[in-house]
């Protein structure tokens, strides 16, 4: 029912309802007392996306034609900003990815009512619901990736690994020691209780340092071989199809306009930012073949950037340059062809790779009804920072 001009109701209602979680009576109880919810990006989150974005700032804004992005007078997000209609931002739609993604975009593009000009300013931030989003390795959507998930479990190579001596040593903590503990959400309990300085269970308590023989670092090893027997099984078939709409959407935006355009500003998108998860980072990593097989940290951020390089045919045929960043470590040489060409590649090899598989309509149908999912699962999101995976940026070199 539509309110009437003799209703009482009011847009300028000054009431403010709060929340008060005391509806139980003992023995029912809360489990999180109203405070907060599993998954919610808390405080040391918000410190290092801003961080990210600072960081982003200092690489993509300022003075040089040539290297920066946006110049630094009018980097903002008003309606008159220099960024305005030359950024696209996407994230799921869960509380942690959302907020990661625009805390960094708060500190990459400050904005206020004295810069801007405006008192608030909307900006469009892409997401789709999060059973139907495509962000992550998502089966629901994409049926096939369960086949493929089960074709890598029955390799020789994973029932080997699955079956040695390690992988049950590690088990028997799993379930005699950590109640039961399943590989599927292990590494949440053990990151979050490590770097909040929560108590871990003795069997557990012996980290000192990475890559240490403790415990705790071979269950997160084990994890993460898990999970990369999966991602890169068959030539990272199961990464190419998981991630292929991302990819796409990364291809079609920045990477083919940058691969024809004369110009700067003849390109209809100059920065591309996603928000995800650890679970994005990784099969974006192992798609494009350049996964080292370690689980992405927290807030970890994988940068694609293209250069125009004319001048340089031997080097860069296309006349256009990639450079792959992740986490601050170069990985352009890892890629497929770009062995020993240094930080940059040509940009024709990486959108001739991209679109052999970096499709929406990919092919989700289950080609053997006989292969069908396994029980072990492996997929799963840390819960207390997001990892914010890639920023497509185009900062663009003279010749």
């Amino acid at each position: 029912i539509t309110p009437t001009e003799s209703s009482t109701y009011t847009r300028d209602s000054n009431l403010l309802f709060k929340k008060v979680y005391d509806g139980l009576t003992p023995p029912l109880t809360n489990d999180l007392q109203g405070t907060c919810h599993v998954g919610q990006l808390i405080s040391t989150g918000v410190e290092q996306e801003t961080i990210n974005g600072e960081a982003l700032r200092r690489s993509y804004i300022g003075d040089d034609q040539n290297l920066n992005l946006f110049p630094a007078s009018g980097a903002n997000l008003g309606p008159d900003g220099s960024v305005t209609g030359k950024v696209v931002f996407r994230g799921d739609d869960q509380q942690r990815t959302l907020m990661s993604g625009q805390i960094l975009v708060e500190a990459l593009f400050p904005t206020t009512e004295a810069n801007s000009g405006v008192e608030n300013v909307l900006v469009d931030w892409h997401t789709a619901d999060y059973d139907s989003d495509p962000i992550y390795p998502n089966s629901k959507v994409c049926p096939r990736l369960n086949e493929l998930q089960a074709a890598a479990y029955s390799s020789l190579e994973f029932q080997s690994f699955n079956t040695s001596a390690e992988a049950s040593y590690l088990e028997s903590i799993m379930q005699e020691d950590l109640g039961g503990a399943d590989w599927m959400h292990i590494l949440d309990c053990q990151m979050t209780s490590l770097c909040t300085g929560r108590p871990l269970p003795s069997v557990i308590n012996d980290f000192s340092e990475d890559d240490d023989d403790s415990n705790f670092s071979r269950i997160y090893r084990h994890a993460s071989d898990q999970l990369g027997k999966v991602y890169t099984h068959n030539d990272n078939e199961y990464a190419k199809l998981a991630m292929a709409p991302v990819l796409s959407s990364i291809l079609t935006s920045t990477l083919l306009p940058s691969l024809t355009a004369s110009s700067r500003s003849s390109l209809p998108t100059l920065l591309h930012i996603t928000s995800g998860h650890d679970t994005t980072v990784m099969p974006l990593l192992a798609a494009l073949g350049v996964w080292d097989g370690a689980w992405s940290p927290y807030a970890s951020m994988l940068v694609i950037e293209t250069y125009l390089y004319p001048g340089y045919p031997s080097d860069f045929p296309s006349g256009r340059a990639f450079r792959l960043v992740y986490n601050g470590d170069v990985l352009t040489g890892s890629f497929e062809g770009c062995g020993g060409s240094g930080d940059l590649c040509d940009l024709g090899l990486l959108t001739g790779y991209l679109e052999g598989f970096a499709k929406d309509d990919r092919d989700c149908e289950i080609r053997d009804p006989v292969l069908h999912y396994f029980s072990l699962s492996v997929v799963f999101s840390l819960s207390r920072v997001v990892s914010l995976p890639p920023v497509s940026g185009v900062p663009w070199m003279s010749g």
